[in-house]
This record gives C-alpha cells, sequence and structure tokens, in this order.
C-alpha cells in the first residue's frame, strides 16, 4: 500500500537510475516510492496473452472467464464464475508455481453465465 503516493516498479534498484528519475521532478515528492519488482510490465503483459491457454492446457473442467495484470503484486490474475471459485484454489497454484510467476485466482463481477437447461441467467456478482 502507498495511500495514494506515486510507486515506481523496476526490476533493477540502482542508485543512478533512482537519481536520474528523481531528476524529471520538479521538487521532491514526499509521495514517491521506488521498489524492486521480478517482473517487468512487458513480461507480465507477454504472459497475459498466454495464460488463458496456458490454464486451459491443465485439463481443468473449470472455466477460466479471463485474465488479468495484478500490478500491485507483480503477477497475473485468472478470472471464474464466482462459484467456481473453491475448485480452483490448488490448479492454479500449480500454475503459478510451473510458470514461476503469482496467479491469484478472482471472481469475474458483471458476467453473464447462461444455465444451461433451465432457460434462466443469471448476472454473476451482480448485487441482487
Amino acid at each position: 500500500r502507498n495511500d495514494g503516493g506515486l510507486v515506481i516498479a523496476l526490476t533493477s534498484l540502482d542508485t543512478a537510475t533512482v537519481v536520474r528519475i528523481e531528476g524529471f521532478l520538479p521538487q521532491p515528492s514526499r509521495g514517491l516510492r521506488f521498489v524492486e519488482v521480478s517482473r517487468s510490465l512487458k513480461w507480465l503483459e507477454d504472459r497475459v496473452e498466454r495464460l488463458e491457454k496456458d490454464w486451459a492446457a491443465t485439463g481443468s473442467s473449470v472455466e477460466s472467464v479471463g485474465a488479468g495484470i495484478d500490478v500491485v503484486n507483480n503477477g497475473l490474475t485468472l478470472h471464474f464464475y464466482p462459484e467456481d471459485l473453491p475448485s480452483v484454489a490448488g490448479p492454479v497454484d500449480a500454475l503459478a508455481a510451473a510458470l514461476s510467476v503469482p496467479i491469484a485466482p478472482v471472481h469475474r463481477w458483471g458476467t453473464i453465465r447462461a444455465r444451461i437447461g433451465t432457460g434462466e441467467a443469471t448476472r454473476c456478482g451482480s448485487a441482487t
């Protein structure tokens, strides 16, 4: 948590780079913080493009309905219907270990999912 300040994430946190970036600021900023991360945003962007395919390759019968980048934790997210979340934690952890990146399973708000055979549809994640 940075409580509204600016966080700059770098894969290599060296003094020369920090000083150079600080030189672009008009005045010292009390809300500026530098952190070192394992994966660049570009790496995460490339990986998230393939994440749903990687999930499908696990052979899980649970459908992923999206993927995203978790900037705060320098990792990825896989999106599932809320009712599927309890059954995906183990397989998601295994996939994260295989890919060497944190992956958080999250529910996808606002996804419409038809109830096959009932003719009914529910809005997953709605407040009603």
